[in-house]
């Protein structure tokens, strides 16, 4: 009887770290938006939207979100200095993980870059969250996912590293590591 407990909790011991290693990679991974359909993968995202707007000044996607300021913004906006990017939502664990790291490094490099999160259309009121939060760099929202689209999202938190003149230089799906950011972020510095 004694084996048979001792074989029975090394089975539910192996499950439960099967179920933790299937946790830790759908974090890892990110969160599919909200109503996003992969079979739209390269879909002409040009569509007659006010969200999208030409191209200026290098930046090959450019678009336009409401600002925690409720005022309009344009992407481009935040060109002049290297730009970091970030779709996120306030429903997104691997999202919501990452900010911290985010605010440390933003924090210590004042000035040097303009970080700009975007929250996808579905996400619940970024500015009370980013206010909650102590978080100091710009956060908006989208009226709609014209713009993560655009951009190719199918999957979130996903980070774009834009040199100052506009061009990418380099980009994440999935939460980072202060580490992680860091690395990626000196490619645009």
């Amino acid at each position: 009887m004694n084996s048979k407990l001792l074989i029975s909790g090394h089975k539910v011991a192996r499950v439960s770290l099967g179920f933790s290693a299937l946790a830790l990679a759908l974090l890892l991974s990110g969160c599919p938006q909200k109503g996003a359909d992969t079979a739209q993968t390269g879909a002409d995202t040009s569509s007659s939207s006010s969200m999208v707007q030409p191209p200026k000044a290098g930046l090959e996607k450019d678009f336009a979100f409401t600002g925690a300021d409720g005022k309009e913004h344009m992407l481009s906006d935040y060109l002049g200095k290297p730009l970091v990017l970030n779709f996120w939502a306030t429903w997104c664990p691997p999202c919501v993980g990452e900010m911290p790291h985010f605010q440390e490094v933003y924090a210590s490099r004042q000035g040097q870059f303009n970080l700009v999160s975007v929250a996808v259309a579905s996400s619940e009121d970024p500015k009370a969250f980013a206010a909650s939060n102590g978080y100091t760099w710009t956060f908006g929202q989208v009226k709609d996912d014209t713009a993560p689209m655009m951009y190719g999202v199918q999957g979130i938190p996903a980070t774009f590293f834009y040199d100052k003149s506009g061009k990418l230089v380099d980009q994440m799906v999935g939460g980072m590591s202060k580490e992680d950011f860091e690395q990626r972020l000196a490619k645009i510095l």
